[in-house]
């Protein structure tokens, strides 16, 4: 008998456009319009919303509901019953022409995530690196980057320790996103 088993898996969460979506798009909105962005300076990459200490989801109770009803899924995915999530930190991430965000990973959060508010045509798709650096190495395996186009609506989850990055925005339009990070506790293994 063969079986051929993946180990170590890297889940990425989608939901292709979430439930109340115009709705959720105009309460983001008014957020939006009253929302003062800065530049980070120490990246030189892009602007956001609030420092990290804030937490814009807490503005966006809508977002919320729905965010946590997908972290929920999620978490029953990966065999966890009835976590408990906090939001560590959450933010409006926009990337003017010519931002990106550089690869980076947000390694002390259980769950990292992005609603995708503005998704212009060449605003920068998210790609995400290999978790496994021998596969770098190997001339059989040189897929190292999964790229994945980012639509108005999406939201996505994946392991805060998941290297990521956004490619250079091209459009002349802002693509922006509801980024956010959570906590875990209260995990019962199925």
């Amino acid at each position: 008998m063969i079986h051929i088993e993946p180990i170590f898996p890297t889940y990425l969460y989608f939901e292709e456009e979430i439930d109340n979506f115009n709705l959720v798009q105009k309460e983001i909105s008014s957020v939006v319009d009253a929302t003062d962005f800065k530049f980070l300076e120490e990246w030189s990459t892009h602007w956001i919303s609030n420092s990290f200490d804030e937490n814009i989801i807490h503005e966006l109770p809508l977002l919320k509901e729905v965010v946590n009803k997908n972290l929920d899924n999620y978490c029953k995915h990966m065999g966890f019953d009835d976590a408990v999530v906090e939001y560590e930190s959450s933010w409006i991430a926009k990337f003017e022409k010519n931002n990106y965000a550089h690869i980076h990973s947000h390694r002390y959060s259980d769950i990292s995530g992005a609603y995708y508010f503005k998704t212009p045509e060449g605003g920068g798709d998210i790609f995400f690196h290999t978790p496994n650096g021998y596969q770098e190495a190997s001339r059989w395996w040189m897929h190292e980057r999964e790229v994945v186009p980012p639509r108005e609506g999406m939201l996505m989850l994946f392991p805060g320790w998941l290297r990521h990055g956004v490619v250079t925005n091209t459009s002349d339009e802002s693509r922006m996103s509801i980024s956010f990070n959570v906590k875990l506790s209260k995990l019962n293994k199925m």
